[in-house]
C-alpha cells in the first residue's frame, strides 16, 4: 500500500487481495497510516487462489474471476493496483491487461525480497557469493500436490 500510495497520480489505489486479508489488522493499519492522502478501493480477488492453486491462470473463466475484481478498481480511478497476496503474481500478466496501459501493478513481493536482503546484509548472514540454494518445502499436502507446489514455485524464476 505504501508504494502505490506515495506514488499515485490520481489520488486512487486499488488493493486486491482475500476477503480475510483486507479485513485483517495487517492492511488495516496500512490502510490508516498510508491512506489520509488518497482513496483506496479494496477488490476481493474472489477465486484467484483456487484458480492458481489448480494451474488454471490462463482460463476463460480466471480471466472472467479478474475481469469482475479489476474493472470496478479501473473505473473508480485507480491508477496503481496492489497485489495482495501471494498466489496474485501468478495471475499480474492478465490483471495487467484488463486494467489496461494506464494502470501500475505493484507486486509486494519485490518490496517483501528487498526487505530480506536488507536484514540479511544488516545481519551478516548472506550467502557468499555462488552459493548453491537448498530449497525445501513443508507441507501436509500428499506427493502429487506437493511436486504442483514445487512447479508453481520455481515457475516464474
Amino acid at each position: 500500500v505504501k508504494p502505490a500510495a506515495l506514488t499515485t497520480k490520481s489520488g486512487v489505489i486499488g488493493v486486491l487481495a482475500t476477503e480475510r486479508s483486507l479485513q485483517g489488522d495487517h492492511f488495516r493499519q496500512a490502510e490508516a497510516k498510508y491512506g489520509a492522502e488518497v482513496t483506496i478501493l479494496k477488490g476481493v480477488g474472489e477465486g484467484f487462489v483456487e484458480a492458481v492453486e489448480h494451474n488454471e491462470e490462463h482460463t476463460a473463466k480466471t480471466a472472467e474471476l479478474v475481469r469482475k475484481a479489476v474493472l470496478p478498481l479501473v473505473e473508480g480511478g485507480a491508477d496503481k493496483i496492489v497485489l495482495g497476496c501471494t498466489h496474485y503474481p501468478f495471475l499480474r500478466e492478465e490483471i495487467a491487461r484488463v486494467a489496461g496501459e494506464g494502470v501500475e501493478i505493484v507486486d509486494s513481493s519485490e518490496a517483501v525480497a528487498r526487505r530480506v536482503a536488507t536484514l540479511l546484509d544488516e545481519n551478516n548472514i548472506r550467502a557468499e557469493e555462488g552459493a548453491m540454494a537448498e530449497y525445501r518445502f513443508l507441507t501436509f499436502a500428499d506427493e502429487k500436490y506437493e511436486q504442483k507446489l514445487r512447479e508453481k514455485a520455481f515457475q516464474n524464476r
